[in-house]
């Protein structure tokens, strides 16, 4: 893990291996989770059971477990974003090959950035 903060890794292992590859297996399980959850809550969404429900002690004990797994892995996936995004801009930064994928991993990253706190 020290090796991958430090940027150490190959930028295309880091960027494929570890950026790619596991925030796609994240992705799928937080995708699993919210099913579930739609499961348990006889259809509703998340966000619709949030508004008929001010108190999550009123809430199906089912459901609440279900909610708190998919909390929890959207938490975990965004620590790892944040964690990627660090290992990438480092290991682009020591990266010496072509200059389009230093700065296209880079350009990525803001991107991803930007569109996380626009909501777009």
């Amino acid at each position: 893990m020290s090796k991958l903060l430090k940027g150490d890794i190959s930028l295309v292992k880091t960027f494929w291996v570890y950026g790619v590859g596991g925030m796609a297996v994240l992705f799928f399980f937080m995708n699993q989770a919210y099913k579930f959850v739609e499961t348990v809550s006889n259809g509703y969404t998340i966000e619709q059971v949030v508004e008929l429900y001010n108190n999550p002690a009123d809430m199906n004990p089912e459901f609440f477990n279900a909610s708190l797994l998919y909390f929890a892995i959207m938490i975990i996936t965004t620590i790892y974003s944040l964690i990627m995004n660090v290992a990438v801009w480092r290991s682009s930064a020591k990266y010496d090959g072509a200059v389009i994928f230093r700065y296209g991993a880079r350009i990525l990253i803001l991107l991803g950035f930007f569109d996380a706190m626009t909501g777009i």
